[in-house]
């Protein structure tokens, strides 16, 4: 690791958790910020490079001009309990966190730590999570367009589409603005 000599050996999941469960929103809201700042420059400096931005290519076709987020939940096996742990739906103990990721840098957005007996499409927490991976975006991708959202879950039912236009300010495939209304 190029970063060890200055910054030292790496925290543990574990400890990183506790620290971040100590701050308030205000801090939160800061690092969100400065995430964003620091993914508006190194994706300006991706579109300088050869071959510029590496945009998602998707049978065959490259995808220019879209910001592709796939949002998905996984498991993560705990092998004692552990805070926010619990059975799963796969009959595993652990947590089961949601993530929006960015398809054309394989970067995290947003992640939203959810407890093992978290339901898969649960509405409510994949808006949280759209919303703060739009955050992400937003000022990264203020020159693409559009976004392009992926979900591997039945979370995509009308009411999530509702949420996604409330939270996005964009309307699509999907009901109307209107009937979201």
């Amino acid at each position: 690791m190029h970063h060890r000599p200055v910054l030292g050996p790496a925290a543990s999941d574990s400890t990183l958790r506790r620290l971040l469960a100590l701050l308030d929103e205000a801090a939160l809201v800061r690092i969100a910020k400065a995430r964003r700042r620091v993914r508006r420059q190194v994706w300006s400096l991706l579109t300088l490079r050869p071959g510029g931005f590496p945009w998602l290519t998707v049978a065959g076709r490259r995808l220019a001009g879209w910001i592709v987020v796939d949002m998905d939940a996984t498991i993560i096996t705990a092998a004692s309990k552990k805070e926010r742990t619990a059975p799963t739906f796969k009959g595993a103990f652990g947590f089961h966190p949601l993530a929006d990721w960015c398809a054309d840098t394989d970067e995290c957005l947003a992640m939203g730590l959810r407890p093992g007996n978290a339901g898969a499409n649960t509405v409510e927490d994949h808006l949280r999570v759209l919303k703060a991976a739009l955050a992400q975006v937003a000022l990264s991708a203020s020159y693409f367009s559009p976004i392009s959202l992926h979900a591997a879950s039945r979370a995509w039912s009308g009411a999530y589409w509702c949420g996604y236009v409330a939270v996005a300010g964009r309307a699509g495939a999907g009901p109307d603005r209107e009937e979201c209304l």
